[in-house]
């Protein structure tokens, strides 16, 4: 595991702002002297996420997620704790130096799958250029892919079904892990690798990887000479233990660094579009493989915290895809625009006819999701039958209102007038109801019934649970009232604080006192979750304080105790045994009085 000086932790931690971090992932607002934001952990559409400035930590009240600055960087990227403060480092520019061959990967149970097909991808690479691979690589040189994109996104050729069984059996690859894989057709009980009918055969491959970049698939296209209506163009992975089309997106993973840097996201329907805006040098790129987007996708859009635009082809199935893309951003609120081009061509062919500028130049054409709409649903509503243009007018006019801020508005609201003959800036306070409609749900779904806003209540707390916290506080600040607990009371009632005192214990004794360390120590979300509770509390910890809480506890146990007696005294059939438990009552009884009096001659308070 790659060892981060502590020194180099703290300073990190000092120099960084929590709400830049998040900021940098998530729109954030200022509510008093702290900030809230969606929280990107659970489906959640109210600001349930708050960020502590003074404490620099974050907290949902609604799913219980919490952290520091580091964890939430690690939860989102889905990455190490040592990996997290790396990241952190380059978004201040902090010079930390670290050797990066330290890094050792976290086995997976996927890692047969993800190695099985890395081999198979260098096996395609070096098809493509063999004999056998001749014919696709003239076709790749005459859409303009150069060597370097070619290796870029790890294009290859597949060749014939008898090779690929041939190169699968020699290379002894594990057929469990190729059929789980995808690389082979499933439902074949294969008696010998002689057998193995491969899934891709006379293919383009283009490997596919998940949002960490690890292995997970192929988009594969046919030769134009294998083209035929019983052929189809592209095959793409089917679903296995990995690959999931609706949790992905197309060069997600090396998309994500330049959309930062240019502040854009452009979504593209296919993976050759993705490559067609490589080509013309635009690297933020990505692609659904699919036209309906899941909110999956929609939360790794979200991540990424950049306006997104939206280039999907002219033709019908391209215009339906990006209605779809639109209802479905409006209801997680991203911000996007649609590009507006009527050449009838996608970015590889725009690049091919016409170079890297008439791509740069399409792309800059944008308009808004109202304007598309216009166009759009005149195909699908009949603007001359009058129930038909009444309900394109609703749509258009609740788009308008849920979109527009009060500059765009009347003209959008003009050119609705001037196709539909409705005039809804005469007929309702259109600007109350965008307000109305931000306030209730400024995701972009509208509520049509009334919406009740109940106060965040916590969840009760028995006395010894409370008590327990405080201790725990309390231990956090000083080893020696950690000492005396683990000597006095010795464990807690609540599963969480006992696994927490634990990695207290563990930090003493690492001589790492500090709030970062145990937060990138604990596994369990849960007991880190309770760790930041702690930390937002901020009790005034003193020596008196400390001692309460340990009456506190005591008193619970042997209340505990004394009920558990009570239990065996009506339930045991012997009359001797049940002597002896009233006895041990009477004693516990007897040390809990004493409790209570050497709590009530102090003026301690928890």
């Amino acid at each position: 595991m790659v060892m981060i000086p502590q020194r180099d932790i703290d300073a990190i931690r000092s120099q960084a702002d929590i709400v830049d971090v998040i900021s940098s992932y998530l729109p954030v607002e200022k509510k008093g002297k702290d900030y809230r934001c969606i929280c990107p952990f659970h489906d959640d559409h109210d600001p349930s996420m708050r960020i502590s400035v003074d404490k620099q930590i974050y907290k949902c009240f609604a799913c219980g997620a919490g952290g520091n600055l580091f964890t939430f960087v690690q939860k989102m990227e889905k990455i190490s704790f040592p990996e997290s403060v790396i990241q952190v480092a380059k978004m201040i520019g902090y010079p930390l130096y670290v050797d990066q061959n330290q890094f050792v990967p976290k086995a997976s149970p996927f890692d047969p799958l993800y190695k099985v097909l890395k081999t198979y991808f260098d096996y395609t690479i070096y098809e493509l250029g063999s004999q056998e691979g001749q014919a696709a690589m003239q076709y790749l040189k005459s859409r303009k892919f150069t060597p370097e994109l070619i290796e870029k996104f790890q294009i290859g050729y597949a060749p014939s079904s008898r090779m690929q069984a041939q190169y699968m059996t020699l290379k002894k690859l594990p057929v469990n892990a190729l059929r789980d894989a995808g690389l082979i057709r499933p439902g074949n009980d294969y008696g010998s690798q002689s057998e193995l009918i491969p899934f891709f055969y006379n293919r383009i491959t283009i490997p596919i990887h998940d949002d960490r970049g690890n292995p997970i698939g192929i988009t594969a296209r046919c030769l134009p000479s294998d083209q035929g209506s019983d052929v189809p163009k592209y095959i793409n992975t089917t679903q296995t233990p990995i690959y999931n089309k609706g949790n992905l997106l197309f060069n997600y993973h090396r998309a994500r660094e330049a959309a930062r840097k240019n502040h854009r996201l452009v979504i593209v329907e296919g993976a050759m579009d993705v490559i067609g805006l490589a080509k013309a040098g635009i690297d933020e790129g990505v692609a659904a493989l699919g036209t309906a987007f899941t909110h999956e996708q929609m939360q790794l859009i979200r991540r990424l915290n950049v306006p997104v635009t939206v280039f999907y082809d002219s033709d019908p199935a391209g215009q339906k895809a990006a209605w779809k893309f639109g209802n479905a951003a409006l209801e997680a609120g991203i911000s996007f625009t649609i590009v507006h081009q009527s050449s009838g061509k996608d970015p590889d062919e725009l690049f091919i006819s016409y170079g890297a500028k008439a791509v740069h130049k399409a792309i800059e054409k944008t308009i808004p999701f109202v304007e598309f709409a216009m166009n759009y649903l005149q195909s699908e509503y009949r603007l001359e039958n009058y129930e038909d243009k009444k309900k394109y007018a609703e749509i258009i006019a609740e788009l308008i209102q849920k979109t527009m801020n009060i500059h765009e508005a009347p003209a959008y609201y003009q050119k609705l007038f001037d196709l539909t003959g409705f005039d809804f800036t005469n007929t309702q306070d259109t600007q109350k109801q965008r307000r109305d409609f931000l306030r209730f749900n400024g995701r972009g779904k509208k509520n049509t019934k009334q919406r009740i806003v109940l106060p965040e209540v916590p969840a009760v707390e028995n006395g010894r649970f409370k008590a327990e916290k405080a201790a725990l506080c309390c231990m956090l600040a000083s080893e020696q009232f950690a000492q005396t607990f683990r000597d006095e009371i010795g464990y807690f009632s609540d599963e969480r604080a006992q696994t927490l005192s634990l990695y207290i214990y563990r930090m003493y004794r690492e001589d790492q006192p500090s709030p970062d360390h145990l937060m990138a120590e604990i596994e369990e979300d849960e007991v880190r979750n309770l760790l930041v509770d702690l930390i937002a509390e901020d009790p005034v910890i003193s020596e008196e304080y400390f001692h309460d809480c340990l009456l506190k506890i005591q008193e619970a146990m042997i209340t505990d105790q004394i009920e558990q007696l009570n239990h065996e005294i009506q339930s045991h059939p012997d009359e001797k045994h049940r002597m002896e438990m009233v006895m041990k009552k009477q004693e516990l009884i007897i040390r809990k009085l004493e409790l209570r009096t050497k709590k009530e001659s102090q003026e301690w308070k928890l």
